[in-house]
């Protein structure tokens, strides 16, 4: 009888295990699915269709980051400069930082060219530097030397999730990701590699990744400075008249509490507060030369 008993507490163990798995795998499917109508939403200018799937992604996904930056680049295109802003200060938190690309920097600093807040582009091309600094050379020694200081832990990661390797999100491998390829735990040759036991495979596949992540931060970099010498430009051309013409009121707000965009260092927000900004501005909500050395 205790054998018998025991045994069936195995078999329940065994379903509740594999309900797990298979519901978990399911929600992901499911998640996957929402961002590629949205993306195809998007491309066929159906803007409004696109921002009401985006937001059906939940902040517990996997693909909650990416669904909130495209989500910023729609409001962009349908020209609501202040949900792009609100949006995008979201993603490049200090608390997300380490999980996203360089892209939303660039994003966040032409939002904030498009409202006349010169001071806040320069600030965005600061932060781009400082957080890509250290991150840009771990990547570029992962594409060139096959290792760096963050893959041993990252293999050991995918070997323990071997058979799980579709559930994996970001929040798995810590403050490891920021030394990886994005999203390099979805890659379907990552996968395949890992669950064949091929560590060369894996490496190999990882080290090409890192490559192209060196790549578009460079080209984001490159973008970066085409910006920053057309504020340069304007910065000498800027006199007595445009001051007087361009004046506004800048402000934002978070929840019930307060919070001055755009967001910085000293600013500290709490977990339950993120996806919750909202930007209040007018068409060119702050002196663009204020604060701006010349």
């Amino acid at each position: 009888m205790k054998f018998k008993k025991n045994h069936m507490i195995g078999i329940f163990v065994f379903i509740i295990f594999n309900f797990v798995g298979y519901y978990s795998f399911a929600v992901i499917a499911n998640e996957k699915s929402l961002i590629d109508d949205a993306r195809l939403a998007y491309e066929n200018n159906k803007l409004d269709q696109a921002l009401e799937i985006y937001k059906k992604i939940p902040q517990s996904s996997d693909f909650w980051l990416e669904a909130l930056e495209e989500k910023a680049w729609t409001y962009l295109r349908k020209n609501n400069a202040n949900d792009a802003l609100a949006t995008i200060t979201t993603v490049t938190s200090d608390l997300l930082a380490p999980q996203i690309g360089p892209e939303p920097y660039l994003l966040k600093a032409i939002i904030n060219y498009k409202l006349c807040n010169i001071k806040g582009v320069l600030e965005d091309f600061s932060f781009f530097k400082m957080r890509f600094q250290t991150r840009s050379g771990e990547l570029e020694k992962l594409a060139t030397t096959q290792t760096n200081s963050s893959l041993p832990k990252a293999l050991t990661v995918l070997k323990a999730h071997k058979n799980s390797l579709g559930q994996l999100k970001a929040d798995d491998f810590g403050l490891e990701i920021q030394n990886l390829p994005r999203y390099f735990y979805r890659d379907k040759e990552v996968q395949t590699s890992v669950a064949t036991g091929n560590d060369s495979a894996t490496i190999l596949r990882i080290s090409l990744l890192a490559k192209d992540d060196s790549k578009e931060i460079e080209t984001i970099l490159q973008k970066m400075h085409l910006l920053e010498s057309q504020i340069v430009q304007q910065v000498f051309a800027y006199n007595k008249e445009m001051q007087n013409k361009q004046k506004s009121e800048y402000s934002s707000k978070i929840s019930k509490n307060t919070l001055v965009f755009p967001y910085g260092k000293g600013n500290d927000i709490w977990v339950d507060e993120i996806d919750s900004f909202e930007a209040a501005t007018s068409e060119c909500p702050v002196d663009p030369f204020k604060g701006v050395k010349q």
